[in-house]
């Protein structure tokens, strides 16, 4: 049996059923939702190994895996990027009270 973390995996928030989404491109009738993306991940994986097993035990030939891969919410960006931002506001604001006048 293939190990399920080499199939990539999407993970996304719906606002129009408020939930968290998991699906597979190598499975694509196959998904899972919860209300955390690690419940419905986990749920997912239930579903695949079941598919897996189902592929095997039918002697198809099962989709070939990718690399492991989940895809980030975009907030998760934004909030990164204000991080940094606040940063190096931080940084510019010691360096300016500490540089000594006339340089």
């Amino acid at each position: 049996m293939p190990d399920l973390r080499t199939y990539i995996r999407s993970v996304f928030w719906s606002n129009e059923d408020n939930c968290w989404f998991v699906t597979c491109e190598a499975f694509p009738g196959l998904s899972a939702f919860r209300d955390t993306p690690v419940e419905a991940l986990a749920e997912f994986d239930v579903l695949l190994q079941e598919a897996i097993e189902t592929y095997e035990q039918e002697g198809w030939t099962l989709p070939q895996p990718g690399s492991y891969a989940i895809a980030t919410p975009w907030w998760i960006f934004v909030a990164a990027l204000v991080g940094l931002i606040e940063t190096v506001i931080i940084l510019v604001w010691l360096a300016l009270r500490w540089i000594p006048a006339g340089w």
